[in-house]
């Protein structure tokens, strides 16, 4: 199985390192003494605001709801779901008894959650109402402990689901909706995987990296595209606004929702 496969030769594989250099050659023929040549520096991720979640301890996961409007996270410390407007406050909790809940996508057909419990390696379909329709089970991603899964989001055109598993190796996996395995690729981008959404403005996913501060397109195939820092601790859950100009991320240890801005 491609997945089996993956892990078990996870450490003679090269890893995929973005080319993210820029390299600027400035050429001072004819410039006046003393004047200074300053590069671009190109796009920018700027921070727009920071919002306490004061109810939601430990965020982890992050989904826009199919209203556009408000947000859905998830908390591996109560094992609830939590349903936030912009401003931050919990309108609706769903007690969902997981054990590790390290992420959560909304279905764009019916508005039903999947929640991905790490330390089982399963995802559970809810219902908006909390009741639990379903437990999927991808082929070699059970028991993986504090590496397993960690990121969950949904292909709005295929309805295929997209999830990340943080380290050791770090792994981007794509199953049906009966959890078959379609495609898995290691990842090598970034030194870990937290979470994820897909950018349909795009056709990209993007990827946030806890460790390593960072926000990363790449293709649902792996490979990094654009990157940026964030500066953000624990940074464990990402989503964008349905037009894509703003991206939001949770931090995990100082449970707050975060927004940015991409300046070109």
């Amino acid at each position: 199985m491609p997945l089996l496969r993956a892990l078990e030769n996870s450490m003679s594989k090269l890893f995929i390192i973005p080319a993210a250099l820029l390299l600027v050659v400035i050429s001072c023929g004819g410039c006046d003494s003393g004047s200074v040549a300053v590069p671009d520096q190109g796009p920018v991720l700027t921070e727009i605001n920071s919002i306490e979640l004061s109810s939601v301890p430990e965020p982890s996961g992050l989904a826009l709801d199919r209203d556009g409007i408000h947000f859905w996270t998830v908390s591996d410390q109560t094992g609830n779901a939590y349903r936030i407007n912009p401003s931050g406050n919990v309108v609706t909790t769903l007690e969902l008894g997981g054990q590790d809940l390290e992420g959560i996508a909304v279905d764009p057909t019916d508005g039903s959650l999947f929640v991905v419990e790490e330390g089982l390696g399963e995802i559970l379909h809810f219902s908006r109402e909390g009741l639990l329709l379903e437990r999927l089970a991808p082929e070699g991603l059970q028991n993986l402990g504090n590496t397993g899964l960690e990121g969950i989001t949904i292909d709005p055109i295929s309805g295929n689901i997209f999830l990340v598993k943080e380290k050791s190796p770090g792994l981007l996996v794509q199953i049906s909706r009966n959890a078959a395995v379609l495609n898995v690729r290691e990842l090598g981008f970034s030194v870990d995987y937290s979470g994820l959404a897909f950018d349909v403005n795009a056709n990209l996913l993007l990827v946030i990296s806890d460790e390593s501060g960072t926000l990363i397109w790449c293709t649902t195939d792996g490979q990094a595209q654009r990157e940026f820092s964030t500066g953000l601790e624990k940074g464990e859950g990402i989503t964008l606004s349905p037009d894509g100009s703003v991206i939001y991320a949770v931090s995990d240890s100082k449970a707050t929702l975060n927004s940015y801005r991409i300046n070109e």
